[in-house]
């Protein structure tokens, strides 16, 4: 259970932190794309440079994490998937 929890906590500061770069640059999120077409601006992940990198970065984490933990954990019948061969 320790490693369950050890990964719960880091889970919880990729979190904390993908929040913090969504609520800092909310075009990061919203736009993918870079287009100057039609007289709209939209933001690329390019534009932010490390910080983009290390948003892709962190969602690559969360969802490995995740899928760690739900493993550990076990499925909806409380079963391990790390004991079953």
């Amino acid at each position: 259970m320790a490693k369950l929890d050890r990964l719960r906590t880091k889970l919880t500061k990729i979190e904390a932190r993908i929040a913090e770069i969504e609520a800092a640059y909310p075009s990061i999120v919203k736009y993918k794309s870079y287009s100057h077409n039609f007289g709209e601006i939209q933001t690329s992940y390019q534009e932010f440079g490390p910080v983009a990198q290390e948003y892709r970065q962190l969602l690559t984490e969360q969802e490995a994490l995740e899928d760690k933990i739900d493993d550990l954990a076990g499925d909806e019948n409380g079963r391990s998937h790390v004991a079953e061969f």
